[in-house]
């Protein structure tokens, strides 16, 4: 598809007029686009996108796409002969007719389906991720039902299932493993920042190994998350107290925080374009090393406690043994990711999260809610604006400060913004 759109833009952009080429400039324009698009693909995990599911999440992931795709095209491309032979126009125009290109039968699709719409989670809500153990017609009833918002404060985050390969998807889930790779799961998801707070049987026990289900007993007693049946739907509930929607606000917020929202989408938006190539280059940098997809999100916690996805580059390996046990941080490391990490090129990415509203520029770093309930009130004060790409308690400190430490960081710099205090 990248191909044919790369050509029919050229084609418009010569007038209509079909430009003469040689067969050697032929060859080498198609084997870049075809290139480029590959790796972009490969790296975002692209291939995975179910097309009845067309939601924020596919428009935003389709812009990154188009974006690092063009912005490849364009440098190969003048690597090759200094753009020109071919009409610099169609360059400018590939990056819109990719989006659109890409979207559009998405789009068509999940109307035909009578699937259109946002099919994720509400964003007023607090939810918490479960885990589902057990493949079939009942997990795949759950997981359409928990989608579309009516969970009760709860979303899927995977399936566990002897019968169906990890890596695979039951709609729009993945399956993460078999009943006994419970163990490294679960450490996985904690990785992410999704550690089940909720199992729920929906396989017939019946049907299941009984070993790989004592497995998922031992992890669930050993993490203190409580296993429900499915034929006890009503067992779903929260047992526990759920952090308000709306914190508690210990402190006002700076004027100036509300003022700059829409200049910090835009200046984020330039400095994606303007960075896409760098980031294009990372990812070549990383694609022999750490996984699949090279793009991946963590969900952490934004303004007025809704979770976000928080998107990065992969630099690091999953490291975690069939025990649960998770590698130190320098031993998961890759060498490009090395590099990466260090030149902080991995957080380019949430430029992307500053264009979609979630995050700001300068603000309190995103947490995810470990790390938030080990602050003091629970760091509900902070919660009253957007995190930020880098802040106040990230320029001095940083890792090495306590959370009490970090959390008065943050209330002074809320109370406190200015542009001066920004550019400072």
């Amino acid at each position: 598809m990248a191909l044919g759109i790369f050509w029919c833009v050229v084609f418009a952009a010569s007038d209509f007029q079909l430009p003469t080429y040689r067969i050697a400039d032929f060859a080498v324009y198609s084997i870049i686009v075809l290139g480029v698009s590959h790796v972009v693909a490969l790296g975002l995990g692209a291939y995975d996108l179910v097309w009845r599911y067309v939601g924020r999440a596919t428009f935003g992931l389709l812009v990154v796409r188009a974006c690092l795709t063009g912005a490849g095209v364009v440098f190969f491309v003048f690597l090759y002969d200094r753009l020109v032979r071919l009409p610099r126009l169609s360059l400018v125009l590939l990056l819109f007719a990719l989006y659109f290109g890409w979207l559009l039968p998405r789009v068509l699709y999940a109307l035909w389906a009578r699937r259109a719409g946002d099919a994720s989670r509400p964003d007023a809500v607090w939810r918490r991720p479960v885990l589902l153990v057990g493949a079939g017609p009942l997990a795949a009833a759950f997981a359409d039902w928990f989608a579309h918002g009516a969970g009760g404060g709860w979303y899927v985050v995977g399936i566990l299932d002897d019968g169906i390969d990890a890596g695979r998807r039951l709609g729009r889930l993945p399956v993460l493993g078999r009943l006994a790779d419970a163990r490294r799961v679960f450490a996985l998801l904690r990785l992410r920042g999704e550690a089940p707070q909720r199992i729920l049987v929906t396989g017939d026990p019946r049907g299941l190994d009984r070993r790989g289900l004592q497995v998922v007993q031992e992890v669930a007693y050993a993490e203190g998350v409580p296993i429900r049946f499915a034929h006890r739907l009503l067992g779903i509930a929260p047992t526990a107290p759920v952090p308000p929607v709306q914190p508690a606000i210990t402190v006002e917020p700076a004027r100036w925080i509300g003022l700059r929202a829409v200049a910090d989408s835009a200046v984020a938006a330039l400095a994606l374009l303007f960075t896409s190539p760098l980031l294009l280059l990372a990812v070549l940098a990383l694609l022999p090393d750490p996984g699949r997809p090279l793009v991946f999100g963590q969900t952490r916690l934004g303004r007025g406690f809704v979770p976000f996805r928080l998107f990065k580059l992969r630099t690091m390996r999953d490291g975690v043994d069939g025990e649960g046990h998770i590698a130190p941080p320098h031993q998961r490391l890759t060498p490009a990711g090395t590099w990466v990490r260090r030149l902080r090129i991995d957080e380019l990415l949430q430029l992307w999260n500053v264009v979609r509203g979630e995050m700001a520029l300068i603000g309190p770093r995103p947490l995810v809610l470990e790390d938030v309930l080990d602050m003091p009130e629970q760091g509900r004060g902070r919660f009253v604006v957007r995190p930020g790409i880098t802040g106040w308690a990230q320029v001095n400190g940083g890792n090495h400060l306590t959370p009490e430490e970090k959390y008065a960081m943050d209330l002074w710099y809320i109370a406190r913004a200015s542009p001066a205090l920004d550019l400072r």
